[in-house]
C-alpha cells in the first residue's frame, strides 16, 4: 500500500449533489477538503482518471492545502510533472529500471503556448524519502539530474489535478533511490558553506563585508530584491517562487526568509542564489545599492 492525498469537490444544487470539473472550481483547493489515503500502487490510475479530483504525494494537517500544514512523514511517491522537453517513449527508457506509473495530464497533444507535445507525469515508488525541509535539497539535486521536470510544481503545496479519460501505463523494477542524490546535496551545501566562509573571512579581516550589511536598510534590501526581478509589495513581501501569494518577506533587520520554501539569507547570499553569482560578485552588486 502506498500513501497519498486528495481532494475531491461535489456541489449542491437544489439540495442534490452534483460534480464540476476542479478546473472550473479551483476555489476548492483552498478549503480543508484535503484527505489522506492509501492505495494499491497498481491502481493509482484510479485516483488520477477523474476531472473532479487534485492529488498530492503530501499530507496536509487538518486537510486545508498550505505550506504551514504540509507533512511528508508518510511520502513513499515521487511526483514529477513533465510539461515539455521530453516524450513518454523517453520516460519510459529513462524510468525503465524503476516501479513507475506514467499518466498524461489534460493537456496532452493539445495547443499549449503555440505547442503541442506529450504531457504527463511520472509517479516513483521510494522508501527512503527524505522527510522533513530536507526533501527539498534533494528534490533540487533531483532537478539537475533530470532538467526536463516541472520544477513550479516542486513545493510544500504540490498538487496535481487528475484528467478523465487520461492514457496510463506501469513499470515494474526497483524502487526509486533517494539516498544517493541526498547525500550529493549534503556535499555540495558543506562545501558552499566552506566556501562561504572562506570568502566571508577574507572580507571581513578589512571590515568591507560588515560595512556594506550595515548600510542594509530594510528598504535597500528591498530594491536589491526588486532588481533581481522580484516584485516586493509594501509589507516588503514577494514571490520567490511560482505561487499565488507571496511567501518570502524581507525582516526589519533586511534578512530575507521565504516560509514556503528553504531559501533562508541575508541580501548578498540572496543575490548569489537569484543571480547564480560568486561571493566576490553579489558583494560588489550588492555595494551599489548602499
Amino acid at each position: 500500500m502506498i500513501n497519498l492525498s486528495y481532494l475531491e469537490v461535489p456541489l449542491y444544487k437544489n439540495k442534490r449533489s452534483i460534480m464540476t470539473k476542479l478546473k472550473d472550481a479551483m476555489f476548492y483547493t483552498a478549503e480543508p477538503l484535503y484527505k489522506p489515503t492509501q492505495i494499491e500502487f497498481n491502481k493509482l490510475h484510479e485516483i488520477v482518471n477523474s476531472d473532479y479530483r487534485q492529488y498530492s504525494a503530501f499530507e496536509f494537517i487538518g486537510g486545508k492545502k498550505i505550506s504551514e500544514a504540509w507533512n511528508n512523514e508518510n511520502q513513499d511517491l515521487i511526483i514529477l510533472d513533465i510539461d515539455d522537453n521530453l516524450s513518454i517513449e523517453d520516460a519510459k527508457y529513462i524510468f525503465k529500471n524503476y516501479k513507475t506509473f506514467i499518466c498524461t495530464t489534460k493537456s496532452h497533444q493539445k495547443d499549449k503556448h503555440g505547442k503541442v507535445c506529450d504531457r504527463f507525469r511520472v509517479i516513483l515508488q521510494s522508501n527512503d524519502i527524505p522527510r522533513g525541509d530536507v526533501y527539498f535539497d534533494f528534490i533540487k539535486e533531483l532537478e539537475a539530474l533530470y532538467p526536463f521536470i516541472d520544477r513550479q510544481v516542486n513545493t510544500k503545496t504540490g498538487a496535481f489535478l487528475g484528467h478523465h479519460g487520461c492514457q496510463w501505463w506501469y513499470g515494474d523494477g526497483k524502487l526509486f533511490e533517494c539516498t544517493p542524490l541526498l547525500e550529493i546535496s549534503r556535499a555540495r551545501k558543506v562545501a558552499r558553506e566552506n566556501l562561504k566562509k572562506i570568502n566571508i573571512k577574507q572580507y571581513e579581516d578589512n571590515g568591507e563585508v560588515k560595512d556594506i550589511k550595515a548600510g542594509l536598510t530594510r528598504e535597500r534590501v528591498a530594491d536589491i530584491v526588486s532588481s533581481c526581478g522580484y516584485d516586493v509589495n509594501r509589507q516588503f513581501k514577494f514571490k520567490y517562487r511560482e505561487e499565488r501569494t507571496p511567501s518570502a518577506s524581507i525582516r526589519q533587520d533586511g534578512y530575507i526568509k521565504d516560509f514556503g520554501g528553504d531559501l533562508a539569507t541575508d541580501a548578498i547570499g540572496f543575490v548569489q542564489e537569484a543571480k547564480n553569482m560568486g561571493f566576490k560578485e553579489a558583494l560588489n552588486y550588492v555595494r551599489n545599492f548602499v
